[in-house]
């Protein structure tokens, strides 16, 4: 069986759960509630899938920088990344341990890359159904995306948990 629907409102156990990008969405100070909320809704050794954009260590605060705060303006409002070891320390605290971890990265650079180039080759159509302002918004995000997982600076990983 698979589930959708708010993982606030939803009170079932599971055996498994999924979360692709989600915790992107919580905000600054939603990781670890969050983290928490998904072990309370999985049985004891159930599995997790964590996967999410994530940011390599910065000395300062993730939302400063330039690509961050454009991103909430313009493309995602409200959202937030963490680091990984944000993402991992938030687990294991939490009632999971980490099984796996993989770094999708590089295939994400490729997949960004077929975004944009999609999304150009239908110009037209994408502005006359979303507008001016709101393509090139995208326009600038999946080029600085990309770019930002070419050199690095910017992660997609999955997390392959175990409830404990």
């Amino acid at each position: 069986e698979i589930h959708e629907g708010d993982y606030r409102e939803d009170h079932r156990i599971f055996d498994h759960i999924t979360s692709t990008g989600m915790v992107s969405h919580v905000g600054p100070h939603g990781l670890v509630p969050y983290v928490r909320k998904v072990r309370r809704r999985i049985k004891t050794g159930g599995r997790y899938l964590h996967h999410a954009l994530m940011t390599c260590h910065e000395p300062l605060p993730i939302d400063l920088t330039v690509g961050i705060a454009f991103n909430k303006q313009y493309v995602w409002p409200g959202f937030h990344w963490f680091t990984v070891g944000a993402h991992i320390r938030a687990h294991e605290k939490n009632g999971f341990q980490i099984d796996q971890t993989i770094n999708l990265t590089r295939h994400y650079a490729k997949t960004t890359t077929a975004w944009y180039e999609r999304m150009m080759a239908n110009r037209e159509q994408m502005i006359e159904d979303l507008g001016e302002p709101t393509f090139r918004a995208w326009q600038v995000f999946l080029a600085g995306i990309t770019g930002s997982y070419l050199n690095r600076d910017t992660h997609v990983y999955r997390l392959y948990c175990i409830a404990t």
